[in-house]
């Protein structure tokens, strides 16, 4: 499973890792073992997201990405997606299901482009790596 989440850029930079930490704690305490992760980077949001805290509404035009490959048993996805929701300090989440070959060969191909220096990435790679991990 991939789980792509957004934490709230009031979290000061220094405390992100534990916040992560958090999120971690919660694929463990459901009996999930984490195969990877993608540190989380700051990122402006596209549009506004608005929402209630405590009766306050609060605005954020910038989230901290990132994103934590596991395994678990099926049964324990309800368990993660209450935990990941309840927590005031993720903005969104999306919990999907990949197919673990497809994963490991997309985050190596990945590491690859990091290792060889590139950031940039075609528009058709891009494409081939999303339906790779859609598929």
């Amino acid at each position: 499973y991939d789980l792509g989440y957004h934490l709230v850029d009031s979290i000061p930079e220094d405390e992100v890792a534990s916040h992560v930490k958090r999120v971690q704690g919660f694929l463990e305490k459901a009996g999930a073992r984490l195969v990877n992760e993608k540190t989380p980077k700051r990122i402006s949001l596209v549009y506004t997201i608005s929402r209630m805290t405590k009766g306050k509404r609060e605005d954020y035009t910038g989230a901290y990405f990132g994103t934590l490959i596991f395994e678990c048993e099926r049964a324990s996805l309800s368990q993660i997606e209450k935990a990941v929701s309840s927590d005031p300090h993720v903005l969104r989440h999306l919990l999907i299901e990949t197919d673990a070959l497809r994963v490991e060969e997309a985050l190596a191909a990945d590491k690859a482009l990091e290792k060889e220096g590139e950031t940039a990435v075609s528009e058709e790679e891009l494409d081939k790596s999303i339906e790779a991990l859609t598929a």
